[in-house]
């Protein structure tokens, strides 16, 4: 039986525990997309807001490079505001304004800083406002409170697991050892769940003042539950062997600056409790409970309070990541 992406999507799809003060969920990455504003950073350095926008590092004001509200993610859609706007997936576009290069880099913009929209003589614009993020999915904008609790998912077959392992490899080496890890999966198939928090709050523990208080904080964060299949060539006896989830690496001192942002922990499915739910016609679902740390969203299988775990170069470089391809599929 052929595999069905959307039938492996529902039996596995995982039920999320939030902690009772959360206020950032889950959200569709595309409403949020459609209502930002898209920024140029010229140069460095980047967190000097005399690079973003305008033509010149000295004169004020800057403004963003698409305005809030003309970006549309699909094609034949309207901007959010106004008559026209720009679709994100005319060819040759993303090389051109869209993707990070040598030069600089891109950001969106949702509600602006603390201290206002404007990026002017005046404007310090330090810290994205995450209480109008919040104002706006609470109701303040009608789609985006509708656009809350969903999820993104994609679904890699043996073929395509194969294939993006040795494109991922950067040596001979490091080819042989991913053909191995391969060769020892029966039937793989990979389900990834991509979660869009339009916010995320990280205080500096233990420490006071309005920078400690929003110190890792700032707008658009992803998330991802991963969930390694095994099969036997019938989409409908798949049985779940390992899981990932994510969690911001704290880093060591050592590494510094060399280390990603986001880790992945993988580990066995028996380490995680599950649902069990009937499905008519189809194979029972199977859904994992993942617990979600309260503002930095970190996923664990459990309440057990644990240190953040780190990821140093030495531990990833000889790991593999699958990236989500340009095509993701949203499901709700």
């Amino acid at each position: 039986m052929a595999l069905d992406p959307v039938d492996v999507i529902r039996r596995f799809e995982p039920i999320l525990y939030f902690h009772r003060d959360e206020t950032l969920f889950p959200s569709d990455a595309k409403r949020y997309l459609e209502r930002c504003a898209l920024w140029d950073v010229n140069g460095g350095p980047r967190d000097d807001r005399a690079r973003w926008g305008g033509a010149s590092p000295r004169t004020f004001p800057h403004f963003p490079r698409i305005p809030r509200g003309k970006l549309i993610a699909a094609e034949g859609e309207d901007p959010v505001v106004g008559e026209s706007g720009l679709f994100i997936g005319q060819p040759g576009l993303a090389a051109l304004i869209l993707l990070d290069n040598a030069d600089g880099e891109r950001f969106l913009d949702l509600a602006g800083w603390t201290d206002g929209f404007a990026v002017d003589e005046a404007s310090k614009n330090r810290y994205a406002d995450l209480s109008g993020i919040e104002a706006l999915y609470a109701g303040g904008n009608a789609a985006l409170a509708a656009s809350r609790f969903w999820y993104h998912a994609e679904v890699f077959s043996a073929a395509r697991l194969a294939i993006l392992l040795r494109q991922r490899a950067t040596a001979d080496d490091a080819r042989s050892v991913n053909d191995k890890r391969f060769a020892n999966l029966i039937d793989p198939a990979l389900v990834c769940y991509y979660l869009f928090f339009p916010g995320r709050r990280e205080p500096l523990e233990g420490c006071l003042g309005d920078a400690a208080a929003r110190w890792g904080s700032f707008a658009g964060e992803w998330a991802c539950v991963a969930v390694l299949l095994q099969g036997d060539g019938n989409q409908n006896n798949y049985r779940p062997t390992m899981i990932g989830l994510t969690a911001r690496n704290a880093g060591t001192p050592a590494f510094l600056g060399r280390e990603p942002r986001v880790g992945m922990r993988v580990m066995d499915w028996g380490l995680v409790t599950t649902v069990e739910r009937p499905r008519p016609g189809a194979a029972p679902g199977e859904h994992p409970r993942v617990f979600v740390t309260p503002g930095t969203h970190a996923l664990y299988p459990d309440q057990v309070e644990r240190p953040a775990a780190t990821f140093s170069p030495s531990f990833t470089r000889i790991s593999f990541t699958i990236p989500c391809s340009a095509g993701c599929t949203i499901f709700r």
